[in-house]
């Protein structure tokens, strides 16, 4: 693959809108808001599912373990591991070469309180 550029994904990953008490952990939001957000909405409801992929797997540890804290630790833990299956598009760096599309695999763990 030294030969090809990644170029974009082919197709945007459709996903659903996330339930009342989903948490949907990105790189854009910072810790702390997550950490908020998330205090929220346990007080609102009885359980928060906590989700994250690919590159932020370690936030959404990090938000759970905070959140776990606060509440000072009265908070049962379930998790559960997942893969989603996303699509890039590569480009050749040559010319002469066709362009390939990868099928990479992501962990998505899932934390529910």
């Amino acid at each position: 693959m030294d030969q090809y550029r990644k170029s974009g994904p082919v197709d945007p990953p459709t996903s659903s809108p996330a339930a009342d008490n989903e948490l949907r952990v990105t790189m854009s939001k910072s810790i702390n808001q997550l950490v908020e957000q998330g205090l929220k909405k346990l007080d609102s409801y009885n359980s928060v599912v906590i989700v994250s992929k690919g590159k932020a797997i370690n936030r959404g540890i990090t938000v759970v373990e905070i959140i776990k804290r606060r509440k000072d630790g009265k908070l049962h833990q379930y998790n559960q591991m997942g893969i989603v299956t996303a699509s890039e598009q590569w480009s050749p760096v040559n010319e002469d070469d066709l362009d390939r599309q990868v099928y990479p695999s992501l962990s998505s763990p899932t934390c529910c309180h």
